[in-house]
Formats: C-alpha cells, structure tokens, sequence
C-alpha cells in the first residue's frame, strides 16, 4: 500500500513538473520573423517587422557613427535579412543578443534621426 501511495505521488509531480514546462515553453513562444520592410513616409521612414506573435523589443538610437538600434527578444529569422540603403539607411548588420534571447539589429544612419512613434501590433492571420 505504501509503494502504491509514493507511485501517485511521483507521477503528480512528474505530471506538475511537464506542465510547468509546456507552459514556460509556451509563454516564451519564438517570435520567427519572415520580412524587414522599409517604405518612405511624407516625414521619414517606416521600418515594418513581420512576425508571428506581437513583437517585445528595445528601440534606440546611438550616436558617432548615427545608428538605429533594435532589440528583438525572443526572435528568429528564417534568413538573414536584406535591408536596401535609402535615404536615411546607410547600412544594415543584425547579430545574437547575448544568451541566444533574440536579435540586435542595427541600422547606421547617414545623418541625425529621431524616433517619431514606435509600436507592436498582433500579427494578422497570414502572419502566423
């Protein structure tokens, strides 16, 4: 009786421990994006992100050489990206953040920027 009574203990905290894990799996879903997209606006330039899930990110800007810095947590590209120079885009390079948490993106910039508005929405069901 004893035996059978420590086995159902196991197996409810085996079974709790594999929830606890499918759930951490699931709360920090990869974020895999597909595009980086960039288009001239009447007052700068937008730089669009497709993803699958709603983006978590940090958005800076450096000086001494001008760069745009984004952090990307919790995101995978497929490939790497191509980022064509404009206007306001010089060059374009993307590496891992530290812990394999995601990717730093940077943008060196021909001249001073600022950063007007900066947003995430829910991707569309194409996205996913």
């Amino acid at each position: 009786m004893v035996n059978l009574m420590y086995c159902k203990r196991f197996f409810l905290a085996i079974l709790l421990a594999l929830s606890c894990v499918f759930y951490a799996v699931n709360s920090f879903a990869v974020n895999r994006v597909s595009d980086i997209r960039t288009g001239h606006q009447s007052d700068g330039i937008r730089i669009v992100f497709d993803g699958t899930e709603k983006f978590q990110y940090d958005a800076f800007l450096l000086g001494n050489p001008e760069r745009l810095v984004i952090d990307l947590k919790n995101a995978t590209f497929a490939s790497t990206p191509k980022v064509r120079a404009n206007a306001l885009i010089k060059s374009f390079r993307m590496g891992d953040i530290g812990g394999g948490k995601g990717k730093r993106l940077v943008f060196e910039l021909n001249n001073n920027a600022n950063i007007k508005r900066k947003f995430a929405l829910e991707p569309t069901g194409a996205q996913r």
